[in-house]
């Protein structure tokens, strides 16, 4: 990559970044990076859960989270009955997958492209300002990138 290139880039990039930052209203913390999160069961201590589910006594991969699901796999499998599984409680939590984005935009289209590997996800935002590098790196990019290219289009310049 040329330099022009580069700068082109990041002008892009930049503009991308502030206009992400515009939709999320509520956050206080800007810059923000982006990330995916999936809802997770898992098994609670008794009267610790959010709910229960239903696992198979011999197999455990076999399990259902409500009493329809249940009772439709009874009613197709002759061969299992209700006394085969044991109510167990789970709690549901949001788990935050280690992977980080620029725009909300950005995360979106990598759901719509991997969604064979999420099961109900969505996006979540956290700022950047606990890194010093990090809110550093964003305040050069839109210092050194953000304004030029973007007054000129606003016919500010």
């Amino acid at each position: 990559m040329n330099k022009k290139d580069a700068h082109e880039f990041l002008t892009k990039l930049v503009r991308k970044i502030k206009e992400s930052d515009k939709k999320e209203g509520g956050v206080d913390s800007k810059p923000t990076l982006f990330y995916i999160q999936e809802r997770r069961r898992l098994t609670a201590a008794d009267g610790c859960g959010d709910g229960v589910w239903y696992r198979h006594n011999d197999d455990g991969e076999l399990t259902f989270y409500t009493d329809e699901e249940l009772d439709t796999f009874l009613d197709e499998n002759q061969d299992y009955c209700a006394d085969d599984f044991s109510q167990v409680e789970y709690q549901a939590l949001w788990e935050t997958k280690e992977l980080a984005f620029l725009t909300r935009e950005s995360a979106k289209n990598h759901i719509a492209c991997n969604h064979y590997h999420y099961t109900n996800p969505r996006t979540y935002s956290r700022g950047v300002w606990r890194d010093p590098l990090m809110e550093g790196l964003f305040k050069a990019l839109h210092t050194l990138y953000g304004n030029s290219e973007i007054e000129k289009e606003d016919g500010k310049s």
